[in-house]
């Protein structure tokens, strides 16, 4: 029996879109993953995050008021691995950022939990 991509990965997710959030919840479950959220502001997700942790963030960069990168930089600053998923092209993303994983929406299901799988692999290489 092949083992799901994300299985028992416990993943944050930040996106404000409703449809979007479920969808993205459902793909990262029939994957294997576990969801921490959906929430649909920063404020949530740090507060769950500092509370109950998670192995990778799948995060929008817009929730609602236009780009925000405030809550990328503090998960680069924790050290948690997460990947951008927004419809804005790379050319927003300022230069501290741009190394950090981008899936441009939209996108397919598996090409989302495959983008993570990659990004979570890549850190967890990183820690060892």
């Amino acid at each position: 029996m092949t083992q799901l991509p994300l299985s028992g990965l416990r993943i944050l997710i930040v996106e404000d879109n409703f449809f979007l959030a479920t969808d993205t919840m459902m793909a990262i479950e029939d994957a294997g993953g576990k969801v921490v959220g959906p929430f649909a502001t920063a404020e949530e997700a740090r507060d769950a995050l500092d509370a109950n942790g998670a192995d990778l963030a799948i995060i929008d960069i817009n929730l609602g008021s236009g780009p925000s990168f405030d809550f990328a930089r503090y998960l680069d600053t924790v050290g948690m691995p997460f990947l951008i998923a927004s419809g804005y092209d790379q050319a927003i993303v300022p230069d501290d950022l741009k190394g950090i994983a981008r899936l441009e929406k939209p996108y397919s299901s598996n090409e989302l939990t495959s983008a993570a799988a990659r990004v979570y692999e890549a850190a967890d290489a990183g820690r060892r």
